[in-house]
């Protein structure tokens, strides 16, 4: 990386306020209600606030690209002082690609609603609180996309309320703005892994990017699945490989590194 490349794009990311860590990334250490929204433009302070997190040196941010898979990147991703996962992505049985710790998961609107879907359903309720239970205690459960203050309000309210009264020891965080991600990054439709990159950018002095690749097959010819925990077939629901070019161009530049095939530990 390249110290100099890094802080200008950090710079970048800071003019837009809604990936200011004091605007996104504030946790909610009270009810979860309606004014969780209240200065969704800036104008308003959120009430009952911790702290913003501190500054951090070395962070991964981990994707769910079948790339991982036999890729033995867990103990260099556990090495890192903070670790960013991508919507429950699961690490159990995993561990050696993938590797365990936890600091922030994100959890975007679409599982929002599966999750809450489950609260009330015997058959998956069990098996929603064994993943809930199994993040790393202390953990930040992100709700990382939202695209107006009102949507699925009731739902983000049910899954925290759940989360506390089962005494999960995980803490709340805000929403970002999805559209100023897309602004930002330039792309139609931002996907979860910009939206971490870009919150991370906020707080992590460098950066490393594991689980981000498109393809079906790895540049050493591996053939690779979607996701490196399920046998999903290839979407097309973002302009993946474009945001793919993204992310070679800063890996290029020394803004951050970005991991696209095994590493090097055996």
């Amino acid at each position: 990386m390249k110290p100099a490349a890094f802080l200008k794009f950090r710079n970048q990311v800071h003019k837009y306020k809604t990936f200011n860590a004091d605007t996104s990334i504030l946790l909610h250490e009270g009810e979860i209600t309606s004014h969780m929204f209240e200065d969704w433009k800036g104008k308003k302070v959120r009430p009952k606030l911790s702290p913003r997190l501190p500054a951090l040196g070395s962070c991964a941010i981990v994707g769910n690209s079948g790339v991982l898979l036999d890729s033995k990147c867990g103990r260099e991703i556990d090495e890192h002082e903070f670790v960013i996962r991508n919507n429950m992505a699961p690490t159990t049985g995993f561990e050696n690609d993938v590797g365990k710790k936890t600091s922030l998961v994100s959890v975007n609107g679409a599982l929002v609603v599966r999750m809450t879907n489950c609260l009330k359903n015997k058959t998956c309720e069990p098996e929603l609180k064994k993943k809930l239970e199994d993040i790393e205690e202390g953990a930040i459960l992100w709700y990382s996309k939202v695209f107006s203050p009102n949507a699925r309000q009731k739902q983000y309210y049910a899954l925290s309320k759940y989360i506390r009264n089962n005494s999960l020891p995980l803490r709340i965080a805000f929403p970002a703005n999805t559209l100023t991600t897309t602004s930002f990054w330039k792309v139609k439709h931002a996907s979860s892994g910009l939206m971490m990159l870009s919150i991370g950018a906020t707080f992590c002095r460098n950066i490393t990017l594991y689980g981000f690749y498109p393809f079906q097959k790895s540049a050493s010819g591996r053939q690779l699945s979607y996701h490196y925990y399920d046998n999903a077939s290839f979407k097309n629901t973002h302009d993946m490989i474009g945001e793919h070019k993204k992310l070679q161009g800063l890996n290029k530049a020394g803004v951050l590194r970005l991991i696209t095939d095994k590493c090097n530990y055996t």
